[in-house]
């Protein structure tokens, strides 16, 4: 019988739609095997749905409004590092001459900056005014504490490297049973720090006198309750868990087929310094652009005490007028940055992920992190830019939201009413965007284009454009706090048995733990990036009615199509959803 153009959809007889995805888009570079209908059947053109070929630039006039944006922020940055006033720094407060009604400095006199430094002991040991706060006395003077801190932050940065391509290796090969060993660790270590810090409590005096009975033991029955809720949370969603596992070993194997992903994503992190660290700058030296004038109080009547002795200063810092809004523009800029790079680490990821996920079997996708990458950067740098714009806007409305929210403490219908109307909006944003940058990396559309694509593709397969396994990514990051846990007793093991120190040993262990904990978040955001990016490389091959890759296809059918229904492990098939 002769096969089917890739285009035709399913087996059925039923009249189908026209695909969605573009043939040029599916074929890539394979358009040499074109029948007479304009579309290759699957078996001659090896099914590409990542495009290969060249790719025009999108959106460019974001890259441009980006580019302009860093260049204002650079250009006044420097210019409030060359016009700063350095009396900010040495006339705190500054003298104040009733008779002339103005405030002076002494610039040229060291004495009088002596003196100031004497008076305000602060500026030369706030440091350790907040080391003494942060640590106890004993500790932050102690030369063996601080070895044994930079010691052991070293030398977990080190191993998780290893501990992640362990984690990477088991959860491809044992996830069932990594994830089933660890939800019973999700009550007991809580139960037993409970435990262990009420009888400690119990038998330490000074505790006992600073902490009473009765906020102990409702502390006691509140950690027990939390524990009890987490007992009914993974009762209620244990239906998912198994379907769970064989997500979280699809987006494993994933990973583990392009590994380059953990260097280059963190990396990419790193690219934040160089928004990060001149910003703060910028904004300190743009802050030191002014003077020192009278208090405004004074003005209004000057026979008002001021200076030592009252709680009125003298003078005042006024900034230049053009500070403000430059300050504005900064932060929004480090918040728009923020988003381009969280961005295109999604474009580098989805990219590289889907360039495996439509490779013929048995075959190895060279260069395709780099090729992702060189992308993100060049063609579609316009649309991670507009992408980081709409998702900054989303970040800076809903805390905008959220402070007026806990800042009013009686809210009125109005005010309700208008908050529900921008929560929907933004959750109507959040809902076009979900999948947006995932399907440009793949086809390199537009925004705008990729967006209403992306959502007509999982519209016209019934499938949901918010992806409903939240559950594995909290099962994830249960398992990451666990290794975290188990890596910090053996932290505590170690120090017990190799150093004396006496409270310092419990700060360098929860620094410890905490450190690596950070370090395995970046890898479950890499892994809810996997399993994002399969899920649309499914509608697309969904869509298409083919199969690029039978183990994600057995699994993610197999997903609710809304959040309401139960995912089932036994979902047959139906004629149009078997593959062609």
């Amino acid at each position: 019988m002769e096969e089917k153009p890739s285009g035709s959809g399913s087996g059925s007889d039923g009249g189908i739609e026209e695909p969605l995805l573009k043939d040029s888009e599916a074929k890539g570079t394979h358009e040499d095997h074109e029948d007479e209908t304009g579309k290759a059947p699957i078996e001659e053109q090896g099914f590409r749905g990542y495009n290969y070929g060249a790719r025009p630039y999108r959106d460019i006039a974001f890259a441009i409004v980006f580019i302009l944006a860093a260049l204002a922020t650079l250009g006044f940055g420097i210019f409030a590092i060359v016009h700063h006033n350095s009396d900010f720094q040495w006339s705190e407060p500054a003298h104040y001459l009733r008779n002339q009604s103005r405030c002076t400095v002494a610039h040229s006199n060291p004495s009088a900056k002596l003196d100031f430094l004497l008076s305000h002991p602060g500026r030369i040991s706030s440091w350790r005014t907040l080391a003494s706060v942060v640590l106890p006395e004993r500790v932050s003077s102690s030369h063996g504490f601080a070895v044994a801190l930079i010691s052991s932050l070293a030398v977990t940065l080190v191993l998780s490297v290893p501990i992640v391509l362990a984690l990477v290796w088991l959860l491809r090969h044992y996830t069932k049973e990594i994830v089933y060993v660890s939800l019973p660790l999700f009550i007991l270590f809580p139960v037993a720090l409970n435990i262990l810090w009420f009888v400690a409590c119990a038998k330490d005096s000074e505790c006992q006198d600073s902490v009473s009975l009765p906020v102990r033991i409702l502390f006691f029955v509140f950690i027990f309750a939390f524990c009890a809720i987490i007992v009914w949370i993974i009762f209620a969603n244990f239906a998912r868990v198994e379907l769970t596992v064989r997500v979280i070993t699809t987006a494993s194997e994933a990973l583990y087929r392009n590994l380059s992903l953990l260097l280059v994503v963190p990396s990419l992190s790193l690219v934040l310094l160089v928004f990060y660290v001149p910003a703060a700058f910028f904004l300190v030296f743009s802050y030191m652009n002014g003077k020192y004038v009278p208090n405004a109080d004074l003005r209004d009547r000057p026979e008002l005490p001021c200076g030592r002795g009252t709680s009125r200063e003298c003078c005042e810092w006024n900034v230049e007028s053009w500070v403000p809004a430059y300050m504005i523009l900064a932060a929004l800029f480090v918040l728009w940055a923020t988003c381009v790079v969280a961005q295109a680490k999604v474009y580098t990821i989805s990219g590289t992920i889907s360039q495996w996920y439509f490779a013929e079997v048995d075959t190895h996708t060279i260069g395709a992190m780099r090729r992702s990458l060189g992308q993100a950067f060049s063609s579609s740098f316009g649309t991670i830019c507009f992408s980081g714009l709409i998702f900054a806007f989303v970040r800076l409305i809903r805390n905008v939201v959220d402070t007026a929210k806990d800042s009013q403490e009686g809210e009125g219908l109005a005010m309700s009413f208008l908050r529900c109307c921008y929560e929907w909006l933004l959750q109507a944003i959040e809902f076009v965007t979900k999948f947006t940058v995932d399907f440009a990396a793949i086809t390199g559309e537009g925004f705008c284009s990729s967006a209403a694509r992306t959502y007509e593709l999982l519209k016209r397969n019934l499938l949901s454009t918010v992806f409903v396994e939240v559950i594995s990514t909290r099962l994830l990051g249960g398992v990451m706090v666990v290794v975290s846990i188990i890596y910090a007793v053996a932290v505590w093991g170690i120090l017990l048995g190799t150093t004396s120190l006496d409270s310092g040993i419990y700060i360098v262990t929860v620094l410890s733990g905490a450190l690596l904990l950070l370090i395995l978040s970046i890898y479950i955001a890499i892994m809810n990036i996997i399993v994002d990016t399969v899920y649309i490389c499914y509608a697309m091959d969904k869509d298409r009615g083919v199969v690029s890759k039978p183990e994600a296809h057995d699994v993610y059918v197999l997903l609710p199509v809304s959040q309401d229904e139960r995912a089932s492990l036994a979902v047959p098939q139906s004629k149009d959803d078997s593959p062609v």
